[in-house]
């Protein structure tokens, strides 16, 4: 089980979210597509991946209002928008 966590991001613009938001998506893209010069590895992967978790988690309290905790009360719900998708390969609880 992770926590997220908010960050301090009150010097930060919702612009420069948006771009770090990009910034990481992108990021993410190139690692999938074997296409980081330096590293491709599931390790990288999952950095990348924690911090596109970090920037929406942002965007959540700087526009939303709702925090990181909130944030993670909301999984139970994404678990039952999937639940009966045909292409999870393993029972949902």
């Amino acid at each position: 089980m992770i926590e997220l966590k908010n960050i301090d991001l009150s010097k930060v613009t919702d612009d420069e979210q948006l771009r770090k938001l990009f910034e990481e998506f992108d990021e993410l893209v190139t690692i999938i597509t074997d296409n980081d010069l330096e590293d491709n590895s599931f390790e990288h992967f999952t950095e990348e991946t924690f911090d596109l978790f970090q920037v929406c988690i942002g965007i959540a309290e700087k526009k939303y209002k709702k925090s990181a905790e909130y944030v993670m009360s909301q999984y139970p719900k994404h678990l039952s928008k999937i639940k009966d998708r045909p292409r999870v390969k393993e029972d949902i609880k």
